[in-house]
Formats: structure tokens, C-alpha cells, sequence
């Protein structure tokens, strides 16, 4: 297993919406360009990683 790498960590609910572990993202939810295409969507979402 690789480095655990979060983002978009919110410290009052305990939560992190993305988590990196290698080579592999874990997405708790998606709320980047809302009403975009899902293409439009999960850039959005990981936009945050680059």
C-alpha cells in the first residue's frame, strides 16, 4: 500500500471527500460541476488532485 494522501478534508465532521492511497483515488461523493456531464463532473471532482 501506498502513501494516504486527503483532500477536501472537513475537521468538524471528521471527513475527507477524496482520498489518494497510491495509485488509486477514493471518492466519497461528487459535487464538482454539478448539472455538467458525468465526463464534466469527475473532472471537476478530481481537479482537486492535480
Amino acid at each position: 500500500m501506498g502513501k494516504i494522501e486527503r483532500y477536501d478534508v472537513n475537521e468538524e465532521w471528521a471527513h475527507s471527500g477524496i482520498i489518494k492511497v497510491g495509485d488509486f483515488c477514493y471518492l466519497g461523493y461528487c459535487v464538482g460541476n454539478i448539472g455538467g456531464t458525468i465526463e464534466e463532473q469527475i473532472n471537476g471532482a478530481l481537479h482537486i488532485l492535480l
